[in-house]
């Protein structure tokens, strides 16, 4: 399951980021409401922030024994990163893992996680 990967639905595209998405990163994580239930994002969440990020999701696709796989979630009608999601600390011996996801603030209460 290396390299890239897509998920569609009928209103969201799971896909991986790209250095284009930093400003949608940054539009919605950069509210306290969002980013307070999150272990290690810093605030106020800068372009640079973003792009280490992003950079860092891309070298992690890339790994040959997967811990993590992160998505960026974009909403097809608006063609544009409204939250991120992704699985962690994978353990294959177990068949386990766990979800983490966020959403802008804007884009809560629309069923999107649901």
């Amino acid at each position: 399951m290396e390299g890239k990967m897509k998920l569609i639905t009928k209103r969201l595209i799971l896909r991986n980021l790209n250095v284009k998405d930093a400003k949608d990163l940054v539009d919605n994580i950069n509210d306290l409401e969002v980013s307070k239930y999150l272990a290690v994002v810093p605030h106020p969440y800068l372009i640079k922030d973003a792009k280490w990020y992003i950079n860092k999701t891309i070298k992690d696709s890339k790994r040959k024994n997967r811990e993590d796989y992160n998505f960026g979630v974009e909403l097809k009608s608006e063609k544009k990163i409204i939250g991120c999601i992704g699985l962690h600390k994978i353990d294959k011996f177990n068949s386990t893992a766990e979800v983490g996801y966020w959403l802008g603030k804007k884009y809560w209460r629309r069923g999107i996680m649901t």
